[in-house]
C-alpha cells in the first residue's frame, strides 16, 4: 500500500524489485514482483540473530525464495525452482560472490499457487519448511546473524507476507510463532495478544464463555494432545486431552479481565488475511471477494461455483481430526440473493474431489444438516440449518465437525447437530470447505489433529 520509491526498511541490492499495486488485481495485486537472475533485496538489522525468516512466494519462473546473512559472509538461501519432469525443487543453499554450495535440496509436487517459505535453526540444525512442512533439514549450516531477504535466482517471482521472528519465539515443532497464519491462533495482524478476541475478519467470540456459567470457558475444538490455559498473564493450567470440545473452569476460578491464552498443540488457525498457502482449490474460484453487493469495500476469503467448489487443507491427516469453519452465503442476485445455501465441510476426504470422505452438509429450512458418504445420507437433523431471509444478512454460522474411532460428530453454531458411529470408519485424508452453486465467504477454519 505504499506509495512508489516508498522502500519500507527494504533495500535493492541487485536486480529489480517492485510493487504491482492495484491494478495488479487478484493473485498479484499489492505484491512485490522480483526479477533476476542475481536478484537480491535486504531488510533486517546487523544484530538480528536466532531468527526465522518467512515469505509467501508465487513463482512465476526461474528460482526464487528468502535468505539470511550468514555468519561465514555468505547468503544461506532457501529457494523454489523448477524440478524433474512435473515436479518443482525446493533447495537449501550458500551463495557467495564467487561461488554457490548446495547445503540439501528436495523434489516436491509443483503446485501453481503461493507457497511460504521458512527456515530456521534449531537443536544445531537448520531445518528448512515449505507450506508449514518441514522437507529440508541440514548439520552443517553456518550461523545466521544480520540481514535477511528475498532473492530471485533466475526468472520472476511474486513475494508477499514476509515476517522475521525470534526463533525462541516458535511453536514446538512448527515453523510459526504464536499470533501468525497456520498457529493456534492467528491474529497477529490485528496486534492483538491472543486469538481470542473479536475482529471484523471472523465476527464471533472464538473462546466463549458457557452460556449457563460464566466462570466456565468453552472451548470450541477437541484437544487431542492437552493444552494450557493462561487467564490475565497468569500461570498456566494444563488442559487434559480430550475427543471432544471441552467446558472447563478458569483458572482461580474467575473470568479474564484482559487476556486469555490457550496453548493447544496440534490445532492450525486461519483467517486467510494474507496469501493463501496452507489450502488449494480442486474447483471453484477461491480469492479475496467481497460479501454483500451493498457494501463492497468489506473483503473476505472466498469461494464460488455453478458446480462445485471445494477448498482443500494441504496436510494430510492420519487418525482423529476436527475442523470448524466460520462461513456465511453471499448476497449475490446470479446465486439467489439471501437465500440459505449450503455450507459444508469434508473429513478424511481424498484432496481431489468428493467422491470420497465423510460429507457434512449444512443447508436452509426444511433440509438442515447432514451427514452423508458414499452419497448416502448416515444421519440428519431437519431441526438445525441455516435460517431464511434478512436473518442470513450479517450473521456467520459456526459448522463443525469431527472424527474419532469411527465416531462422527458434527456441529452447527457450536451445538450438537448429530453423531455416527460408523462400522467402516475412514481414519485418513483430508479436510476441507465446499459448497454447490453458490458463492460464501469464509471468515475463519481451525484444524485440530492429535500431533
Amino acid at each position: 500500500m505504499r506509495e512508489p520509491g516508498q522502500a519500507g526498511g527494504w533495500k535493492v541490492l541487485a536486480g529489480s524489485f517492485g510493487l504491482t499495486g492495484e491494478a495488479g488485481g487478484g493473485e498479484t495485486a499489492f505484491a512485490v514482483r522480483g526479477l533476476g537472475p542475481g536478484g537480491w533485496a535486504r531488510t533486517g538489522r546487523e544484530d538480528w540473530a536466532a531468527y526465522r525468516p518467512m515469505v509467501s512466494l508465487k513463482l512465476e519462473r526461474g528460482e526464487a525464495g528468502l535468505w539470511a546473512q550468514a555468519a561465514d559472509g555468505g547468503k544461506l538461501a532457501l529457494t523454489l525452482g523448477a524440478g524433474e519432469g512435473e515436479g518443482a525443487k525446493l533447495t537449501l543453499a550458500l551463495h557467495y560472490p564467487d561461488k554457490t554450495r548446495t547445503l540439501a535440496s528436495a523434489g516436491i509436487p509443483r503446485g501453481d499457487g503461493w507457497r511460504r517459505l521458512a527456515f530456521f535453526a534449531h537443536g544445531g540444525k537448520t531445518l528448512a519448511y515449505l507450506d508449514g512442512a518441514k522437507v529440508l533439514e541440514v548439520a552443517d549450516a553456518p550461523e545466521v546473524r544480520g540481514a535477511c531477504g528475498l532473492c530471485v535466482l533466475d526468472g520472476a517471482a511474486l513475494f508477499d507476507d514476509f515476517h522475521a521472528v525470534d526463533a525462541a519465539a516458535l511453536e514446538p515443532g512448527r515453523d510459526v510463532a504464536p499470533g501468525e497464519e497456520s498457529s493456534a491462533g492467528c491474529l497477529e495482524r490485528y496486534r492483538q495478544r491472543c486469538f481470542e478476541k473479536l475482529s471484523v475478519y471472523a465476527p464471533q467470540w472464538f473462546l466463549p464463555p458457557d452460556p449457563d456459567d460464566p466462570a466456565r470457558l468453552r472451548i470450541p475444538l477437541p484437544l487431542f494432545a492437552g493444552g494450557e490455559l493462561a487467564v490475565d498473564g497468569g500461570a498456566p493450567v494444563a488442559l487434559s486431552a480430550s475427543p471432544e470440545p471441552l467446558v472447563t473452569a478458569f483458572p482461580e476460578g474467575r473470568a479474564p479481565a484482559f487476556d486469555l491464552q490457550l496453548r493447544a498443540p496440534g490445532w492450525r488457525d486461519y483467517h486467510f488475511a494474507g496469501r493463501v498457502t496452507d489450502w488449494y482449490a480442486s474447483s471453484g474460484e477461491w480469492k479475496q471477494v467481497n460479501r454483500w453487493s451493498c457494501s463492497p469495500t468489506y473483503l473476505w476469503y472466498g469461494g464460488e461455483s455453478n458446480r462445485d467448489a471445494v477448498l482443500w487443507h494441504k496436510r494430510e491427516v492420519d487418525g482423529p481430526v476436527a475442523v470448524e469453519a466460520l462461513m456465511a452465503p453471499r448476497a449475490d442476485r446470479r446465486y439467489g440473493e439471501e437465500e440459505g445455501r449450503d455450507l459444508n465441510l469434508v473429513l478424511h476426504g481424498n484432496g481431489e474431489d468428493l467422491n470420497d470422505g465423510y460429507l457434512v452438509t449444512v443447508a436452509g429450512e426444511g433440509l438442515g444438516c447432514r451427514l452423508l458418504r458414499d452419497g448416502k445420507v448416515l444421519a440428519e437433523s431437519r431441526l438445525d440449518g441455516l435460517p431464511a431471509g434478512h436473518a442470513l444478512h450479517h450473521a456467520w454460522f459456526s459448522v463443525g465437525a469431527s472424527v474419532v474411532d469411527g465416531k462422527v460428530r458434527c456441529y452447527f453454531d457450536r451445538r450438537l447437530a448429530l453423531e455416527y458411529d460408523d462400522p467402516r470408519p475412514l481414519n485418513k485424508g483430508q479436510v476441507g470447505v465446499w459448497t454447490v452453486r453458490n458463492k460464501l465467504s469464509l471468515a475463519r477454519a481451525t484444524v485440530a489433529t492429535k500431533d
